[in-house]
């Protein structure tokens, strides 16, 4: 996938916290991975599940919330049984039980960002992260990802709230 994101590339460990520290001052929000790609997909979108529908993923989604919220109760914390009250909630614990969902963690550090896009790679493989400007895409962005997975949103419309 195509993307017309501006790419810098870290030469050095220098360059790598200069840029970090250049982050860290903006209200962005950031997304490290441990391999490089020419876009971001969500764990529900790699790999064992890249063939199915999006229906069909969201329907595997639905079937991994009910399945989790039954099970957490044996092995998740009393704070994480008590985030179970909603989806949004139950994926947001079950990504750090690295169960395929279509959310991606974001951070407002980039130095979290740094971490997870080293933390799984190798030595011989370069990691990224992904960083935009949250109140931009707040003005506009937003908008478009609705309208173009109108099956994601409540009431299947495209719209963001229901109404």
């Amino acid at each position: 996938m195509s993307h017309n994101w501006k790419s810098t590339t870290l030469r050095s460990k220098e360059h790598t916290l200069h840029v970090l520290a250049e982050l860290q001052g903006k209200p962005w929000l950031c997304h490290g991975h441990a391999e490089c790609s020419d876009g971001l997909a969500s764990s529900i979108d790699r790999k064992l599940h890249q063939d199915l529908s999006r229906r069909e993923k969201l329907t595997l989604e639905r079937q991994s919330i009910d399945e989790f919220r039954l099970r957490a109760r044996f092995f998740a914390s009393q704070s994480e049984r008590n985030a179970l009250f909603n989806d949004i909630t139950t994926l947001i614990v079950m990504r750090h039980y690295k169960a395929p969902t279509r959310l991606l963690d974001w951070s407002e550090s980039p130095y979290v960002a740094a971490y997870f896009a080293v933390e799984e790679g190798n030595d011989a493989e370069d990691g990224q992260i992904w960083s935009f400007d949250r109140d931009r895409f707040g003005q506009d962005g937003e908008k478009k990802q609705w309208r173009k997975w109108p099956e994601t949103t409540i009431d299947g419309s495209g719209a963001r709230i229901a109404g």
